[in-house]
């Protein structure tokens, strides 16, 4: 895996509040070309409005105030945060498959979504998880609508390459509005 750094960017709230305008920040300042994103990030709104950004290609003018990555292969078990958008797949009617969001109070079905991104990205969750929801919309193709979910808790490393992956990409889906990035707290 290629060295990873993370930044951690203070932004006012009316960019943090608006996920279009985020999204287009985020991406002019650290894309490496149109084509190609390089970096996962997340929003904060606590204690301050934040944007964390993780990426192996942190410039020079930012690398001054990048924090190393709190990912360590040599360590199985870590408390954890994870922002991400959670969407089970359903039938049209077309026997083509969608992405729906989850209803507002299915926690059951967030964490069984989470438990199966796990088992595809290497890790197993260990205790009990707590999961808080809010739908976000976002006025681009439409008005679209985001599940956010922030799942917290404690996970178990099983596959230290595929974890690794997910660490530095990020899991599920709408990574392009901030979702996925996984946060690691030693223990």
């Amino acid at each position: 895996m290629t060295q990873l750094k993370e930044v951690l960017l203070a932004i006012p709230e009316e960019l943090a509040k608006d996920p279009k305008a985020l999204h287009e920040a985020v991406y002019r300042d650290f894309s490496a070309s149109s084509t190609e994103r390089t970096f996962i990030y997340t929003v904060e709104f606590q204690p301050f409005c934040a944007v964390l950004v993780r990426s192996d290609r942190i410039d020079a003018r930012l690398g001054a105030n990048s924090l190393a990555p709190s990912y360590d292969p040599q360590i199985d078990t870590y408390d954890f945060r994870i922002i991400a958008s959670p969407v089970k797949r359903a039938g049209n009617g077309r026997n083509k498959l969608r992405a729906l969001n989850f209803g507002p109070v299915d926690f059951d079905g967030r964490r069984d979504w989470l438990g199966r991104q796990g088992e595809r990205h290497g890790f197993t969750l260990e205790g009990e998880i707590e999961v808080s929801t809010q739908a976000i919309r976002i006025a681009h193709h439409g008005n679209m609508i985001i599940d956010r979910s922030i799942f917290q808790g404690q996970l178990r490393v099983t596959d230290h390459t595929a974890f690794g992956q997910a660490y530095a990409t990020g899991i599920g889906r709408n990574k392009a509005y901030g979702y996925g990035l996984i946060q690691l707290f030693q223990q």
